[in-house]
């Protein structure tokens, strides 16, 4: 019995891998978690407790993780890109909600951090330098 819940634990570590791998390869397409479910064959239910379970996060809460990671580095490396190209490009539907995501994780709004990121740099940020290139 122990052998059997042993393996029923891999089983669940491996779909949850899985789930994970998946939303980090397309974090920037619209993700429903009732989707990701089904291609790990587990019920939205079951999907959501066992990812919270070995995470400590909700699927969604790191969803929204990886997209803010990759939403910092893009405004960090790319002064040219609008911070609205930036949200829709991470995944976000809306730059109301990326604003209001960004800032519950970091502390300060993307407009906030880009120009953090500059004065560490020694740059000035006003702006995108070039508009046509978007």
């Amino acid at each position: 019995m122990s052998n059997n819940k042993s393996c029923q634990k891999k089983c669940l570590q491996s779909k949850i891998q899985k789930a994970i791998n998946f939303m980090e390869k397309k974090f920037e397409n619209r993700l429903l978690m009732k989707e990701i479910a089904c291609i790990i064959c587990l019920s939205p239910r079951h999907f959501w407790r066992e990812f919270k379970g070995l995470t400590k996060v909700s699927p969604n809460r790191y969803l929204n993780q990886i997209r803010i990671e990759k939403a910092k580095k893009m405004i960090a490396e790319r002064k040219d890109v609008t911070l609205t190209k930036v949200a829709f490009s991470v995944g976000f539907e809306s730059s109301t909600h990326f604003t209001r995501t960004f800032k519950t994780f970091c502390g300060q709004t993307p407009f906030e951090y880009r120009k953090s990121v500059s004065k560490e740099k020694g740059e000035y940020y006003n702006g995108p330098q070039n508009l046509d290139s978007i």
